[in-house]
């Protein structure tokens, strides 16, 4: 088989579109002819003599119809543009370009592609050879994905502003402010329902609206009968028919299609966002459902899955025809350092020894040494040791199986640590009596970027969902002053840490701060609560798991531990894991390495883990319910949080802090605590810890309707057994008494179904001891001030 047969065979095999344009004469392009006039000339005589089934597949043309067409042909559609692309080319001599440009059928296709241009010796031009790609669906699947993307940030901001507003109107007004960059075009508002239904307020709208419809107008024609929509439900004006009560909405007048989107809360019907546009717009289905679920966003681009998958396929299927057939491409060395050149792998042979036998790339800088001190040398000469060993038992099951194997690796080049994707094949020809294999690698560090960058933000949307912060670590006392100083300490550096401590003294927040100030705060903080884990889910949520790997395991799944790569693990309840998972955990400790269910490849990760458990985990080793070699490599430095009782002290400072927050949440104009309120949270041993504490403040936050939080709304403490300071006196026990009677008649003092009557006293002696001990007499909460 000569050069030429083995040329055809690597195009006839190729996913790529291959093909040679050559001119009838050669012509010359340089300053002293007219370029315009040759480029007439070139556009006229220049014909297709070569090409392979993926190109003609590409312009859906028959070969023979295609073989002679000229680039007059090729851009009839546009002839200025081609001039241009024609131009760069002749003037550069080679060319990368995407273009526009027509099937046989008239139907557009984007192609991107590489040309070469030939020269005689005389250096005129004779023709070019181009390598192109029908890339029109990954074009649509970026504008699909910007499209995605945008969606999202503009929910974000919508979410953001609603969470800013306390009233109605602000958060119709923030919805409204956003909703043209959800739905262009389009005018809406937001009514209300009054207590009877009939009729609505319009509390915010577009300034473009009529102006029977601006902002708190009156108007039952705006809104839609309540039994004609369904809560959920979502709908054109043309939906509700005349015959359901249903009232005029605003298409009416303008022509224009409206989308009615019912507010439901607690299965009542409160009020409905009306989207409508010009007469001669239309909504999409998208539109629809942004308007139906405007504070949700879309969990999965299925779209982009399919184009992905076929991509690689297709990848994957031209890297092994071209593996198998490498080694039978020895065209004269211009003609192959050109393809070389223009392809985007590196091609490695490699012998059954692990040795470089031949390398071809045009990017040298990718390699882990240059390419004349690879050849000749094996993995374990010239490679570090665990990549080295990796390669050789690929070579090696490649020989056996003759079989191509995938995979993936990192490795240092000249060009920065960079992530590659290898494919091997098998070669039918000896070189030096040894038996070969092709070895393909492509860089996809900027895919792996991505993966790791779109897993963060899964998961932390998942976070800024779920999490509940109570803000800074709060306290002076000795006890949390050694806390903050071994924070300050551990945090600069790597080391594990356990944190140890009741349930509710703030053993998250201390992980946080250690992660804050340490070297990693730019990375992810991934929280796992190892004690709400299944047994049998634990191992695949914190390592990940391969496709196919169990009953339901439909893709790969990363595990927290992959997400946290370059970042902070924190385990929170470690105690509760499992005997098996406490093993694997234990290698990625030592190893900084871990294998997902199902796969027998090693993923390298770079975590810093800080444990965290209520229990004594000394004692659980004692019982055998704790591993002792994972114990002694969690307890490198341990941190023990203090309960909130032994650190009493800081109870009147976390107690003003939890007020302030809670009132500026709710939006109430809270000042101080009562004396007698702090002396009562003082006295408590809060079994429940600074959680507890939290807890109880927001209710008595939400309970106070003036400035000042009295005791009697803290309620009833009555978790744990009291401390003995706190042994109630008389007249606490008699105050207490007076509230309950007062809490069970509703605030009504006097009359026979008065608090007066239930105590068996006067109205006037039961008044007088409430002004006596403290509490506050009915419809006077409002006038409550401050008492010493």
């Amino acid at each position: 088989m000569d050069s030429d047969d083995r040329l055809d065979l690597f195009f006839s095999q190729s996913l790529d579109g291959f093909f040679f344009m050559m001119l009838d004469e050669p012509v010359r392009w340089d300053s002293t002819v007219d370029k315009d006039a040759v480029l007439d000339f070139v556009f006229e005589h220049q014909r297709v003599t070569k090409v392979n089934d993926a190109m003609l597949a590409q312009y859906g043309a028959a070969r023979e119809e295609f073989v002679g067409l000229t680039p007059k042909d090729f851009f009839r559609h546009n002839l200025a543009h081609g001039r241009r692309v024609w131009r760069e080319l002749l003037d550069r001599g080679r060319l990368h370009i995407e273009t526009d440009e027509r099937r046989v059928d008239g139907t557009g296709i984007k192609i991107e592609g590489d040309y070469l241009c030939f020269y005689d010796s005389v250096g005129r031009i004779t023709g070019h050879f181009g390598i192109q790609r029908d890339v029109t669906e990954r074009k649509r699947a970026e504008e699909a994905l910007h499209r995605y993307n945008r969606r999202l940030q503009v929910l974000h901001d919508t979410h953001l502003g609603i969470l800013g507003s306390r009233s109605p109107r602000g958060i119709a007004e923030a919805t409204i402010s956003h909703i043209r960059d959800l739905i262009p075009g389009c005018h809406a508002s937001i009514a209300a329902f009054n207590g009877s239904r009939e009729t609505g307020s319009v509390i915010a709208s577009h300034d473009e609206l009529p102006a029977d419809l601006t902002a708190g107008k009156d108007r039952a024609s705006d809104v839609v009968a309540r039994q004609d929509v369904q809560p959920g439900g979502a709908g054109s004006a043309d939906d509700h028919q005349a015959g359901a009560a249903a009232v005029e909405t605003s298409d009416e007048e303008t022509g224009g299609p409206v989308i009615n989107t019912p507010l439901v809360a607690d299965g009542e019907l409160i009020g409905m966002l009306n989207i409508g546009a010009a007469a001669d717009r239309a909504f999409t289905a998208d539109e629809a459902e942004i308007a139906q679920e405007l504070a949700n966003t879309l969990a999965v681009a299925i779209r982009q899955a399919q184009l992905r998958e076929r991509v690689e396929r297709h990848a994957a299927e031209l890297e092994d025809r071209v593996a198998a057939r490498t080694s039978e491409l020895e065209r004269s060395e211009n003609r192959l350092s050109a393809i070389v050149t223009a392809l985007p792998d590196r091609v490695f042979v490699i012998d059954q020894d692990g040795a470089y036998v031949e390398i071809l790339t045009s990017k040298g800088q990718l390699l882990h040494r240059d390419a004349e001190g690879l050849k000749g040398n094996r993995f374990q000469d010239r490679l570090p040791t665990d990549i080295a060993e990796m390669f050789l038992r690929v070579v090696r099951q490649t020989l056996e199986t003759r079989t191509t194997r995938l995979l993936e690796y990192s490795l240092q080049t000249p060009a920065g640590p960079r992530w590659f994707e290898g494919r091997t094949g098998v070669l039918d020809v000896r070189i030096e009596d040894k038996l070969c294999i092709v070895f393909i690698s492509r860089d996809i560090t900027d895919r792996k970027r991505a993966e790791v960058l779109e897993s963060q933000n899964i998961y932390l949307q998942e976070e800024l969902k779920t999490e509940r912060n109570f803000g800074e670590i709060v306290g002076t006392t000795a006890s949390m002053r050694r806390v903050f100083k071994s924070v300050e300490m551990v945090a600069e550096t790597d080391s594990t840490v356990l944190i140890l401590g009741e349930t509710g003294t703030g053993k998250e927040l201390v992980a946080r701060a250690i992660h804050n100030l340490s070297r990693r705060r730019r990375g992810v903080m991934v929280k796992v609560n190892c004690g709400a884990l299944p047994a049998s889910l634990a191992e695949s949520e914190l390592f990940g798991h391969e496709r196919g790997a169990f009953t339901g395991a439909v893709q790969r799944k990363k595990g927290r531990f992959e997400l946290a790569d370059h970042g902070t693990i924190f385990l929170d309840e470690v105690g509760e894991l499992s005997a098996e998972v406490q093993v694997k955990l234990l290698r990625v400790l030592q190893e900084q390495e871990l294998e997902r269910i199902g796969s027998t490849e090693t993923t390298k990760v770079n975590v810093r883990v800080i444990a965290a458990t209520n229990r004594d985990l000394h004692e659980e080793v004692r019982r055998g319910a704790f591993r002792a070699d994972l114990y002694y490599r969690l307890n490198i430095f341990p941190i023990q949080v203090p309960s909130l009782r032994e650190r009493k002290a800081d109870v009147a400072q976390l107690a003003s802090h939890f007020a302030r927050e809670f009132a500026r949440r709710i939006g109430k104009p809270i000042e101080q605590i009562e004396a007698q309120a702090l002396e009562r949270l003082t006295g408590y041993d809060w079994p429940g810890n600074v959680r507890e504490l939290a807890n109880v403040l927001e209710r008595a936050v939400i309970l106070c309707q003036g400035r000042v939080i009295l005791e009697e709304h803290l309620g009833i403490l009555h978790h744990g057994q009291p401390a003995p300071a706190a042994f109630p006196t008389l007249e606490d026990m008699e105050r207490q008494h007076i509230m309950r009677a007062l809490e069970h008649t509703g605030g009504v003092l006097a009359g026979p179904q008065g608090a007066a009557r239930l105590l068996g006293m006067s109205r006037s002696t039961v008044w007088s001891r409430m002004r006596k001990l403290g509490i506050q007499p009915p419809g006077e909460t409002d006038r409550s001030a401050p008492r010493a």
